[in-house]
């Protein structure tokens, strides 16, 4: 079948990518070019094929950068959305608990539980406590909804 990605390495080389979701594992010392050769390559294809994705910028937002030019460069057809965590005056700001979003209830105890999973070590067990949180952030998070 036809590659739907590719990558061109300076040698000539092309590496083949057949199937949209595959995983990319980039292994590579600081400065060694993870970004410039794989990382905008990939994410120019994915904007310019139309796929909507989740940028977590590390990099003193130049992969911000690159995907805001992309978009414009290629008619990106979604919205662009930036989001810093460290800088609020430099953010997209959001409600994640509005009733645009969350439809049901059942819906914002599904994300109260994923957010507490998410900021728990992965080491830690969903014991009683556990549990007890969870009850106060619903709690709390079915109020303000």
């Amino acid at each position: 079948g036809k590659a739907l990605l590719s990558l061109h390495a300076t040698d000539g080389t092309i590496i083949r990518y057949y199937y949209w979701f595959s995983n990319f594992l980039v292994y590579g010392g600081a400065g060694s070019g993870k970004t410039k050769s794989i990382g905008k390559p990939l994410m120019e294809q994915y904007i310019r094929s139309g796929f909507a994705g989740f940028i977590y910028d590390f990099k003193d937002f130049d992969y911000t950068r690159t995907a805001y030019n992309l978009i414009r460069k290629h008619g990106y057809p979604h919205e662009f959305y930036y989001v810093n965590f460290m800088d609020m005056n430099r953010t997209y700001r959001f409600n994640p608990l509005d009733r645009r979003n969350i439809k049901d209830r059942t819906m914002l105890m599904q994300l109260m539980e994923d957010v507490l999973g998410a900021l728990m070590p992965p080491t830690s067990k969903q014991d009683e406590w556990y549990t007890g949180a969870l009850g106060i952030l619903n709690g709390v998070a079915y109020r303000l909804w």
